[in-house]
């Protein structure tokens, strides 16, 4: 049974630097995306609240963002409310998530969690092109087991995520996360060990050094939480962190961003 009501629908972002900071120069989204007035930030740089008209994703449905942030720009970009992905019976719900950023840029891609439904199928991309060494990236993707109080707790069909950085057109980070909770004991050693929430952080050219890695790492070492910092041979930072909730993952999100932030006033945004 195919969702004949299925839809396509795109955000579309450039973020130029202007004499009193950084705006927004084009932007384009088609239902049910709609998106808020700018907000501005600190260090000069504005912010955009993604919201939509509909319920979550149905089967077959698909958003694309595609996001620019010019030169010297500041851009942080968020959602309204936690995103939901609904049954699917064939075909699964997808999003496409396009970044590129230029020197001096920096861009926060920090949605709300994601809840996949009992029987849902999600297929996420992530593709991120920095000009060079100076143009920064973070992202932050958090998923949850599902509509636990349901009975729906890892219920999902699948749930995957490919993230590719490049920079200087060259590779500099590839990830691949495929959940099948059918297939694998999602509570069990070596996946998430009792815990029901991930966070996956991703900090690209914010030039992080060892005394800050530990900073970060104290921030969840407390029993609500277990995860780990992982510098990668490009010297950018992964942050990954099991939880029980996403409201506290969200938290602890944002500290570690505020954290991250502090080894240079330059990065906060």
């Amino acid at each position: 049974m195919l969702n004949k009501y299925e839809n396509v629908s795109s955000l579309e972002v450039c973020v130029e630097k202007g004499k009193e900071g950084s705006y927004i120069s084009k932007n384009f989204y088609s239902a049910p995306i709609t998106i808020t007035s700018p907000f501005e930030t600190e260090n000069e740089g504005c912010m955009l609240i993604v919201m939509s008209s509909s319920p979550g994703l149905m089967e077959g449905d698909v958003q694309k963002h595609k996001i620019e942030v010019k030169e010297n720009a500041k851009f942080v970009l968020t959602t309204q409310s936690f995103e939901k992905v609904h049954k699917s019976f064939e075909h699964p719900s997808k999003k496409d998530v396009e970044i590129k950023v230029f020197k001096n840029g920096y861009c926060k891609y920090v949605p709300q969690p994601v809840i996949p439904y009992g029987d849902s199928r999600y297929v996420c991309e992530f593709n991120v092109f920095l000009e060079n060494e100076t143009a920064k990236c973070t992202i932050v993707d958090i998923l949850t087991c599902g509509r636990a109080d349901m009975g729906e707790k890892f219920k999902y069909k699948y749930f995957k995520v490919k993230t590719e950085a490049f920079q200087n057109d060259e590779l500099i980070y590839s990830e691949n996360i495929n959940f099948e909770p059918d297939k694998f004991e999602m509570e069990n050693f070596m996946m998430y060990e009792g815990y029901t929430h991930l966070a996956n952080m991703l900090f690209f050219n914010l030039n992080i050094d060892d005394e800050k890695i530990q900073k970060v790492r104290k921030l969840f070492e407390s029993e609500n939480f277990k995860g780990g910092v992982t510098k990668t041979g490009h010297g950018d930072i992964v942050v990954k962190v099991f939880g029980t909730n996403g409201y506290e993952l969200v938290e602890l999100s944002e500290k570690i961003q505020l954290e991250i932030g502090r080894a240079s006033c330059r990065e906060r945004v």
